[in-house]
């Protein structure tokens, strides 16, 4: 797990305990709490998936270097 996506499910754990705080009385609480938890999953899963993504491509570069250098 990198850094990246420790820092994404934060984040998406951040805003759904938002939403928990923010919604109690609201008329369509469930229905808001619903969308915002599966938005927050698919943006942290697609976050988490550029970061190995990210990660795989600069130990790519770094392989690359290596065989290069003298």
């Amino acid at each position: 797990m990198t850094r990246t996506g420790i820092i994404a499910a934060a984040f998406g754990l951040a805003a759904i305990v938002m939403v928990f705080v923010v919604v109690p009385g609201m008329r369509d609480a469930g229905y808001i709490i619903r969308a915002y938890v599966i938005t927050a999953v698919i943006l942290v899963a697609y976050i988490w998936s550029l970061a190995a993504r990210l990660d795989r491509v600069e130990k790519g570069r770094e392989l690359r270097q290596e065989d290069v250098a003298p």
